[in-house]
């Protein structure tokens, strides 16, 4: 997947939701956001509680995630 990014219309966005779902009685929000200016992918999980994280997303080899992104 690559993705488009418009400078003048998003320059305030520095994140995008690329993948968001409702999950289980545990987690009620997992979504994947991507740094548009760097393309790394993050992991966001929400709990039913106060509980929240942010993760990089790596592959297989350990290296980060990245999407490309025209600028």
């Amino acid at each position: 997947m690559e993705l488009d990014f418009n400078k003048n219309a998003d320059a305030a966005k520095r994140f995008i939701v690329t993948e968001s779902n409702g999950t289980d009685n545990y987690f009620e929000e997992i979504k994947v956001l991507v740094d548009i200016i760097t393309g790394v992918n993050y992991l966001y999980a929400r709990g039913s509680g106060a509980g929240a994280g942010l993760s990089v997303m790596v592959d297989a080899n350990g290296k980060p995630i990245v999407t490309p992104v025209n600028h």
